[in-house]
């Protein structure tokens, strides 16, 4: 017996967002898999079909739904990530990795550059 998902249900504003959402060019490409994963959602399409489609798992198309109507659209964004923050910042980096890739580089090259305090452990 194939158990089927409940349709996931839309206002008109919520879908014409999740539209303009789908349909964005300048979105992180995994919103907007989010966001087409939701209308399929909406459309009465089963689990496994949308995850076929998106190549993700039928437990990954109810996390989606779930968290959408528990924090509707701001819950398709990503969350912040655990971990250590970055290293440096991203000039010091460009710097780095311009002087890795055309000049060579003395052995204790990136020990100066920490040591003059340019690339820290940590951004406090």
């Amino acid at each position: 017996m194939t158990r089927t998902a409940a349709k996931l249900e839309l206002s008109a504003d919520e879908r014409q967002q999740l539209a303009l959402m789908r349909d964005s060019p300048s979105l992180p490409p995994l919103v907007v898999r989010r966001a087409k994963i939701l209308l399929m959602a909406a459309d009465g399409y089963p689990h496994v079909e949308i995850a076929r489609q998106f190549g993700v798992s039928p437990p990954t198309v109810s996390f989606w739904k779930k968290r959408f109507t528990e924090h509707g659209l701001a819950g398709l964004q990503d969350r912040p990530k655990s971990g250590l923050p970055r290293i440096g910042d991203a000039e010091v980096l460009a710097e780095l990795l311009s002087k890795v890739l055309h000049e060579t580089p003395h052995p204790f090259a990136l020990l100066r550059i920490a040591a003059k305090g340019r690339l820290s452990s940590r951004d406090r």
